[in-house]
C-alpha cells in the first residue's frame, strides 16, 4: 500500500471515529441525567361549616380569589333569630342597663383567669416536686426545675398583683354561662360566611343559591393559579437528599433554580402523563423542590429537572 493510500485509509479511520465518539455523546446517560418533573397544583374544596340555604356566590367559575376572601354565604336567620333569644337572656341576667351587663362581664372573666392560675400554680409546684425527686435520681435536669421555678414566680406574682376575693355570685357564673353561649352562636353564624383559605382560581362549583348545603359539602373549588413547587422523579438510589440544588427548565428553555425540600419513602408509578412512551410503565421516587423566591411555574406545567 502506497503512501497515500495509508494516508487516505488513515483520514478515514479519524473521520469514523470522531462520528462514533459523536454518536456516542449525543445518546450516553449525561453526568447530570435529567428527570421529569411536573408544577405542584394544589386545590383545595371550600366546604360548608354548617347546614343551611345557600343565600349567594359572590365569585362564579374562573373567578380568582385571594385566601381570606368570602367566596359564598348561607342563610344565617334561624341562628341569628336564637343569638336573638340568648341575648335577651343575657340581658335580664345582669341587670337593668347594658353598662352592669358589662361590668359583670368583665368582673366574672376577671375571677375566672384568677381561678386557672390558681390551678396552673397547683399543677406547676406538684410538677416541681416530681422533678426534685428524679434529680436526685439523675433522671432530670437543673435546668428543668428552674424553668418551672420561674413559671411558678410568674404565677404567683400575677396573683398577688390581683383582688383576692373568691367568693363568686351565683348570678356572676349565670352571666358567664349566658355569655359563652352567645359567643358561641355568633362563632357559628360568622361560619355562614364561606372563606377560601387559597388565593387561586374557582374550577369547579358544585352549589348554587337557593340549594340546601350540609355541613362539610363542597360549595366550590379553588385550584392555585402558580406554584413555587414541583414534583420530579428520580431513579431509585439516586444521590438526592434534603436541600439538594436542582435547576428547573420550563419549556421555552428559562432556568430556574431551586433545592429539594422532600424526598419520597420508595419508587412510585409515575403519572402516565409523564411516560416517554405511552406503553411502558415507568417508576421513580418522587422528590418535592422549593424553587427560589419569587420564581413560579403553572400547576401541572411539564418541566426538566436536572442536578
Amino acid at each position: 500500500m502506497g503512501l497515500a493510500s495509508r494516508r487516505r485509509v488513515g483520514l478515514l479511520l479519524w473521520i469514523v471515529g470522531a462520528v462514533v465518539a459523536f454518536v456516542w455523546a449525543s445518546v450516553r446517560m449525561p453526568d447530570e441525567p435529567a428527570m421529569v418533573g411536573l408544577g405542584r397544583a394544589v386545590v383545595i374544596e371550600v366546604s360548608a361549616l354548617e347546614e343551611g340555604r345557600l343565600a349567594s356566590l359572590e365569585v362564579d367559575l374562573h373567578d380568582m380569589v385571594g385566601a381570606g376572601q368570602v367566596v359564598a354565604r348561607i342563610d344565617p336567620r334561624p341562628l341569628e333569630l336564637l343569638r336573638e333569644v340568648e341575648a335577651a337572656e343575657l340581658l335580664s341576667l345582669a341587670g337593668p342597663s347594658p353598662e352592669d351587663l358589662q361590668t359583670e362581664l368583665k368582673e366574672a372573666r376577671r375571677r375566672s383567669k384568677r381561678i386557672e392560675k390558681r390551678a396552673e400554680l397547683a399543677a406547676v409546684q406538684a410538677s416541681l416536686a416530681r422533678l426534685r425527686e428524679l434529680l436526685a435520681d439523675g433522671a432530670a435536669s437543673q435546668a428543668e426545675i428552674d424553668g418551672l421555678e420561674s413559671r411558678r414566680a410568674r404565677l404567683v406574682a400575677d396573683l398577688a398583683a390581683e383582688p383576692g376575693e373568691e367568693d363568686e355570685a351565683p348570678s356572676t357564673w349565670s352571666v358567664v354561662a349566658a355569655a359563652k353561649r352567645l359567643d358561641a352562636l355568633d362563632a357559628r353564624i360568622e361560619a355562614f360566611q364561606l372563606r377560601s383559605t387559597l388565593g387561586g382560581q374557582v374550577t369547579a362549583v358544585h352549589r348554587r343559591p337557593g340549594e340546601v348545603v350540609r355541613r362539610g359539602e363542597p360549595v366550590l373549588q379553588v385550584r392555585q393559579a402558580q406554584t413555587d413547587e414541583v414534583i420530579a422523579w428520580v431513579p431509585a438510589g439516586a444521590a438526592v437528599g434534603s436541600g439538594t440544588p436542582m435547576t428547573v427548565v420550563r419549556a421555552d428553555g428559562t432556568e430556574l433554580s431551586g433545592a429539594v425540600v422532600s424526598v419520597g419513602a420508595g419508587p412510585t408509578l409515575l403519572p402516565e402523563r409523564t411516560w416517554r412512551d405511552p406503553r411502558r410503565q415507568e417508576w421513580g421516587v418522587a422528590i418535592r423542590l422549593r424553587l427560589a423566591e419569587g420564581e413560579a411555574v403553572l400547576p401541572d406545567e411539564p418541566v426538566v429537572v436536572r442536578l
